[in-house]
């Protein structure tokens, strides 16, 4: 298993300046992982590479992390935002075993349009959804646990 050459800039770019390796997902955990996965996430968003072509651990991370950070600055105008990633980044998240979050964006993504953008009707079809993963940190943990078990998709 190899790192795809076309990612070794971008991970040159986040892990140079901390001196960690390329493949630092085998040797951070906690918020020094995340922190480093919330980084790839915008460097692959922001780069000219089609992340649908990018090995899955890639696509998984541009997408999950990009959702989450417009979330988290945005709130739910992360669905207006990101109008264009949405049925991608549910996808992500049903393909990593979180069936329930996603059904809660999609209950969220719709109230949102039906409503003009209401953050309260959005709230609330959001909550509607039993879901263990309401809470960001609870996410995370999921998704840090998730990349730990499945490093072989970062590979060709």
């Amino acid at each position: 298993m190899k790192i795809p050459e076309k990612i070794k800039p971008i991970l040159l770019k986040i892990t140079k300046p901390e001196g960690h390796e390329l493949e630092f997902w085998k040797f951070l955990d906690g918020d020094q992982l995340t922190d480093k996965l919330f980084e790839l996430s915008s460097e692959l968003i922001l780069s000219e590479l089609d992340e649908d072509t990018l090995p899955k651990g890639y696509k998984l991370v541009a997408y999950l992390y990009y959702w989450e950070h417009n979330c988290q600055f945005s709130g739910w105008y992360a669905f207006h935002n990101l109008k264009s990633y949405t049925s991608k980044i549910i996808e992500c998240y049903r393909e990593i075993g979180m069936s329930s979050e996603a059904s809660a964006l999609e209950k969220a993504e719709i109230a949102w349009f039906e409503s003009d953008g209401d953050h309260d009707k959005t709230g609330v079809a959001y909550g509607s959804v039993e879901n263990e993963y309401k809470v960001d940190f609870d996410r995370f943990d999921f998704f840090i646990d998730y990349f730990k078990k499945n490093a072989h998709l970062f590979y060709d």
